[in-house]
């Protein structure tokens, strides 16, 4: 099985070192997404305060397969 690395990406967090093996990229993709909805979830208000985390997928040679964003956008008009 391969082996997918989850690097989030904020706060200067270390690069995911360990992985998982996973059946193929549609698993690891669905992981990622599960992974930053507990990610937001946990530091909603950090997530607020920097409005954007991302979420890369890479493989062992270190290639970015996919990337999961997680954007907080204020309107015009909920800017007062």
């Amino acid at each position: 099985m391969p082996r997918y690395f989850f690097n989030l990406c904020k706060d200067g967090r270390p690069p995911d070192l360990a992985g998982a093996e996973l059946q193929d990229l549609a698993h690891a993709r669905r992981e990622a997404s599960r992974q930053m909805a507990e990610e937001m979830k946990a530091q909603t208000d950090q997530f607020l305060q920097d409005e954007e985390w991302r979420i890369e997928i890479s493989d062992e040679t270190g290639l970015i397969l996919f990337t999961v964003f997680g954007t907080a956008v204020e309107s015009a008009a909920g800017r007062g």
